[in-house]
């Protein structure tokens, strides 16, 4: 009975370590959110890994998956690609930041590569939709309207003044 026991628990055991063992990789996209309106031109990307580590890349992108013996399991990158942009690449922390991304709606693919780029099997990809916009100036309120006012004013008043001068300066011309 003993050893009936023994063997159940030890039995247990080596599922519980063999279920840790192959946890597969998982993806979270943090940021931007489905369907989020981003305000700008630049948009933060923020992803969360587990059971997957991030380390630095040994195979240029231009030789993906032929370097299969540079793969490690449970190690690699994240590949980023917003709309037809080239590909991003993800191999420490978990942000990245794409630029100059004009007004508009965009879709954001994130997946999970291994160290010579070539996908998981099966894949771990995300795609996260998303709008940006322009930013907006604040229209001026308080003192800094009443400075544009008084400059705009300051400038009205001499173009007039001008005006008027260079009319006196042709009339007293065409008297002589």
């Amino acid at each position: 009975m003993r050893r009936l026991l023994r063997l159940t628990i030890l039995l247990a055991l080596m599922l519980a370590l063999t279920s840790i063992a192959a946890a597969e990789p998982q993806l979270t996209v943090v940021s931007p959110t489905e369907g989020e309106t981003v305000l700008g031109t630049t948009v933060k990307v923020v992803v969360k890994t587990s059971d997957f580590e991030l380390i630095k890349a040994v195979v240029p992108v231009t030789e993906a998956g032929k370097r299969p013996d540079a793969n490690q399991p449970g190690k690699g990158m994240v590949h980023l690609t917003l709309d037809l942009l080239p590909l991003a690449i993800l191999d420490q922390g978990d942000t990245y930041t794409f630029t100059n991304i004009p007004s508009g709606e965009h879709q954001l693919e994130v997946e999970l590569a291994t160290n010579d780029h070539s996908l998981l099997s099966p894949p771990v990809v995300k795609v996260v939709r998303f709008r940006t916009v322009a930013e907006r100036a604040m229209p001026k309120t308080g003192a800094e309207a009443a400075s544009s006012l008084d400059a705009g004013l300051a400038l009205l008043v001499l173009a007039i003044i001008l005006m008027l001068a260079g009319g006196l300066a042709l009339r007293r011309a065409q008297m002589r």
